[in-house]
């Protein structure tokens, strides 16, 4: 929460220390850009009963939650601050402000991050434009790994994946799509339908023994046609596959 007003949901997993998935809208507007404020924490996830998310408390040991020391190593480790959602997705100045929680975020490759995560976000941004009426409605999870940390605290994904649906103007219908991404140096990106990333997740989940899903029943997960503002050329091989030994089970 944000000035008394909840912009957008987060499922957090207090175990690794990052969240599990942010859910969020997009119109196709974007605010103008503010300049990057404090990372802030989520006082209530540590029997505090301040509701908005604030700075964090040098003298109160945060047990259930990343703080700012997690991540003073990170850049040493060619790790930066991933947003789950994206600044450059808020609306407004106080949504933007709201994203830069330590709930949102999760240690992510830097060069990644700056590079074809970043990619994956701006055509996701332009896909929406040129495709959907009204709101579109996107999740951006984290898959943790095996005892990867950061600080001893925090877990650092072995993927990160990020899903969109919306109502297509041009071929009215609904459509959606999802990306996924190995959270290493030099990641590629993967792009397919919703069933295929529900797949990869469901190993994840119970070692698919547990169905996934994101989204509502109109959102089909089999859609796959090309849309307009989406790259032509897009890597594979870089997804789940393979990943058995790099990510636990829960």
């Amino acid at each position: 929460m944000f000035r008394y007003i909840y912009r957008f949901a987060t499922l957090y997993d207090i175990k690794n220390k990052i969240p599990v998935f942010s859910a969020y809208t997009y119109n196709g507007i974007g605010g103008k850009s503010i300049p990057r404020p404090a990372w802030k924490i989520e006082p209530q996830l540590d029997q505090q009963i301040y509701p908005n998310m604030a700075l964090a408390n040098r003298w109160i040991n945060y047990r259930h939650q990343a703080v700012k020391k997690d991540y003073a190593s990170a850049e040493n480790s060619n790790l930066s601050k991933g947003h789950m959602f994206p600044k450059a997705f808020a609306t407004d100045e106080d949504t933007q402000n709201s994203t830069f929680t330590f709930t949102n975020c999760v240690p992510q490759s830097l060069s990644c991050n700056n590079g074809k995560w970043r990619s994956m976000e701006e055509e996701v941004q332009k896909t929406i434009k040129k495709n959907c009426l009204g709101v579109a409605y996107l999740v951006t999870g984290a898959v943790p790994s095996v005892n990867n940390m950061l600080n001893g605290r925090v877990n650092i994904p072995s993927h990160l994946w990020t899903a969109y649906c919306c109502y297509n103007k041009n071929l009215e219908q609904w459509i959606a799509k999802a990306y996924w991404f190995k959270n290493v140096d030099n990641c590629n990106k993967t792009r397919g339908t919703l069933s295929k990333l529900y797949k990869e997740l469901g190993v994840f989940y119970q070692n698919g023994k547990v169905y996934v899903s994101l989204f509502s029943q109109k959102c089909p997960v089999d859609f796959d046609l090309m849309l307009a503002g989406e790259d032509e050329e897009v890597e594979s091989g870089d997804g789940f596959e393979g990943a058995d030994d790099d990510f636990a089970p829960l």
